[in-house]
């Protein structure tokens, strides 16, 4: 399998139309089907009214429902055009104000648990919300604008914000009291009368800087102490005194002022500082002293309606100060570690192992059991390194988890009491990439083939043994650059299963495809032929490759930063049509589709005729995020699991592997009530080439669904008949049949039709 080899093929094909189409394959992206999982510990703004305490955060709008002591979570499957949010406010009807980063803005309306939006400030960044009656004042990165919420328009946005603050100056806070509306910048601090005619003149504004007395220019924060405005300031507080501005900084120091707030606290007025590591209280200007004890990373700072202060943070979520004010209850959302996921794993027992990396190194994975998240990191363990890449689950439960500096975390055990091991440059088992650093061990890729062999990418190996093979009797055994390897810049792999043995495919990130053929012996070098490649000589789209998968049907995919290659019969083609070029990802699901992942969303591959392609994008379904890093499926459901760059997809689709027979045929729910949105019944269990029926109590045929129809061990009935029309109540009998055999299966179900 040489180069030369490879070059005999003459006739490339090149399919250069696209055929993009929702039925081959079938692909039903109803948002119903989908469910966005992300971390919603990082808070950008967190406010209360009298149902709880709110907080913009960079993985949705999360509430904690002060009567119930629990969290709801609201996530682009919940209404949100978007996860990333980076202001939150209230109306004077009590609807709930989101600003996302993209500029959209979600309002939330409690009474009717619905969502509606405002489009006017797209590509404008929102900072901050302040209503007054049907005027809400919206803090924006060009100035502040006033938008009529009753007549659902913008009146007017102000720019011009006094003499001495330039044009389009972004205003990060607003804060109203009475008729003075005060906004606080970068470069200090805006104030205006409402009383007065015309706001967009300068000459409406006075501003304020370290001239008149601040500390600083940057404004992060307004509060009411003792009839006089106060300031967060990046490097203390100061208030005003009708002309000036007075350093009350006093025994903060040099602490990070990240907000502030106040409250009346049995009976004294209390101006409250959050600092970056923690809160701070003072009845007297300048008096400070520390409420409860540190609270690292905060953000800033919120008083909820029982004037109980609280303090939001970048990793951790919110803290109630107990009723004791010695101790900070922590309210920690659920969710995933990180929403920067750079792999998925599923394991024997169902748990989604998921790890980050990449952009967040503070945790380096997290598992999900179904009903709820755990996150470890380097905190848990020594053993754990933060920055992991993939994670492939053994034959025999272990996880192994490779990692970009400190080679292979090994976990074992069940989930409570899971135990951590590490392989490395240990005993010389893994080569380091850096020669002045033995212990920097990079593991972008690894892989266990059929016969229990554990193939590991060893990136930038200085020993030049690129990849790694732990063997099924416990042996380590090595293949090099010096031995043919065209490349040690390894970042992925794929076992293709021959009739004699197996041939390792490895991606590298400067040199296309180096290819391996052990003659399936691994303690034998003889029969070893390293000579097989291919480059962009041979027709591939960039010889920087990010994935290899192998098909039922023994095409090779491999995906590349320009685009996607197949390999079969000896030749190179080229698929185009793809949504992007960028290849990030590439995964087989059970019937065959090919799931290609790229910075701009997926696009599927019919498994039928490896041309028919759909596009899943943020624009036309709840996908959570555009750019893909995995993905992987659950054979049993049809479960597709899909990491981003900003949180997890789950989408639940019809491509399940087929059963051995039709022995356990079953459908559910039953009863099936038609009306309800997303109605679906699922016939469950089929096995290769069934087709199903399904008859009225009297035997009518009502719907048939022909065997090209079924994508493996399920099929979906939406309570309709074969000419579109819903049925009505009754009992419904299914059958699924194998015409070949003649094998039969039935079940029946009552349908309630509201």
């Amino acid at each position: 399998m040489s180069k030369t080899l490879f070059c005999l093929f003459a006739a490339f094909v090149f399919l250069q139309t696209p055929v993009f189409s929702q039925t081959s394959p079938a692909i039903d992206l109803s948002d119903n089907l989908w469910e966005s999982f992300t971390n919603m510990r990082n808070i950008k703004a967190a406010k209360s009214n009298a149902s709880g305490v709110w907080a913009a955060t960079t993985g949705g709008l999360l509430f904690w429902n002060r009567s119930e002591q629990a969290y709801r979570y609201f996530r682009n499957t919940d209404g949100l055009s978007e996860n990333e949010l980076t202001a939150l406010g209230f109306d004077a009807h009590g609807r709930v104000w989101a600003g996302l980063a993209s500029g959209l803005i979600n309002v939330y309306d409690p009474s009717s648990n619905s969502f509606s939006g405002v489009s006017d400030f797209r590509s404008f960044g929102i900072s901050d919300f302040v209503a007054k009656g049907d005027s809400m004042y919206i803090a924006l990165s060009i100035g502040v604008s006033l938008y009529r919420t009753d007549r659902k328009e913008v009146k007017e946005t102000y720019k011009n914000l006094g003499n001495r603050l330039e044009i389009g100056t972004a205003v990060r806070t607003i804060f109203i009291d009475g008729q003075d509306l005060w906004a606080g910048t970068d470069r200090g601090i805006a104030k205006t009368s409402l009383t007065l005619p015309n706001l967009l003149a300068p000459e409406s504004w006075t501003n304020f800087t370290t001239a008149e007395g601040l500390t600083s220019n940057s404004v992060l924060g307004f509060a009411k102490f003792q009839g006089r405005i106060a300031a967060a300031l990046s490097n203390g507080v100061a208030q005003f005194n009708g002309a000036n501005w007075s350093n009350i900084t006093g025994n903060l120091g040099d602490l990070a002022i990240k907000q502030i707030a106040s409250a009346s606290i049995n009976g004294q007025e209390t101006l409250f500082a959050a600092t970056a590591s923690g809160l701070f209280a003072a009845t007297t200007p300048g008096a400070w002293q520390r409420v409860g004890p540190n609270v690292p990373s905060v953000t800033g700072m919120v008083i909820d309606q029982a004037n109980t202060p609280w303090l939001a943070t970048s990793n951790a979520g919110l803290f109630e100060l107990a009723n004791t004010s010695t101790e900070w209850l922590p309210r920690e959302p659920d969710g995933p570690g990180s929403n920067s996921i750079s792999s998925l794993a599923l394991d024997q027992q169902g748990n989604l192992w998921c790890t980050s990396g990449l952009s967040d190194l503070t945790v380096a994975f997290t598992v999900y059991d179904g009903q709820r998240w755990r996150s470890f990191s380097t905190k848990d363990d020594p053993m754990i390194w933060n920055d992991c890449r993939n994670i492939t689950v053994l034959q025999n439960g272990e996880r192994w988890i490779g990692t970009w500096g400190r080679g292979i975390t090994v976990v074992k055990g069940e989930l409570e009491q899971l135990e951590f091991s590490r392989i490395d440059h240990t005993n010389n088992i893994l080569a380091s990439a850096l020669s002045n650093d033995p212990s920097y061990v990079c593991v972008p890729f690894l892989k266990q083939d059929l016969a229990g062999n554990v193939w590991v990418c060893n990136y930038d190996a200085i020993n030049s043994n690129a990849i790694a093979v732990y063997t099924a009797a416990g042996n380590w055994r090595y293949f090099s650059t010096s031995e043919g390897l065209t490349s040690d810049i390894v970042t992925t792999l794929e076992i293709e299963k021959t009739e004699t043995s197996d041939r390792i495919w490895i991606g590298t990130g400067t040199d296309g495809v180096t290819v391996i053929d052990y003659g399936g012996t691994l303690n034998d070098k003889s029969d070893d032929d390293l000579s097989g490649e291919l480059d962009e000589d041979d027709n591939l789209l960039s010889n920087r490759v990010n994935a290899i998968a192998i098909d039922r049907d023994g095409f090779i995919w491999i995906g590349t930063d320009g685009g996607l290659n197949y390999w079969f019969a000896g030749g190179v083609s080229s698929r185009f049509g793809l949504i992007s070029d960028l290849v990030q990802v590439i995964r087989v699901d059970p019937r065959n589709n090919k799931w290609i992942g790229t910075n701009a969303g997926i696009s599927v591959l019919s498994g039928e005729d490896n041309f028919s392609l759909s596009a899943i994008t943020i624009e036309n379904s709840r996908l959570v995020s555009k750019s893909i890093t995995d993905m992987v499926f659950n054979p049993e459901n049809g479960d597709v699991w899909i990491a981003t760059t900003n949180g997890i997809s789950r989408l639940r689709t019809p491509f399940t592997a087929p059963k051995s027979d039709l022995n356990f045929l079953t459908g559910y729910p039953n009863p099936f009530r038609l009306g309800e949105e997303g109605s679906r019944f699922v016939i469950s269990n089929l096995s290769e080439n069934s087709a199903v029926k399904i008859f009225s109590a009297s035997g009518e045929l009502v719907r048939s669904f022909a065997r090209e129809q079924v994508p493996g061990a399920q099929v979906i009935w939406d309570g309709r008949d074969n000419d579109g029309k819903l049925v009505p109540s009754g009992v419904y009998f299914f059958m699924a049949y194998i015409e070949e055999t003649g094998v039969s299966k039935a079940g029946k179900v009552a349908v309630i039709r509201r």
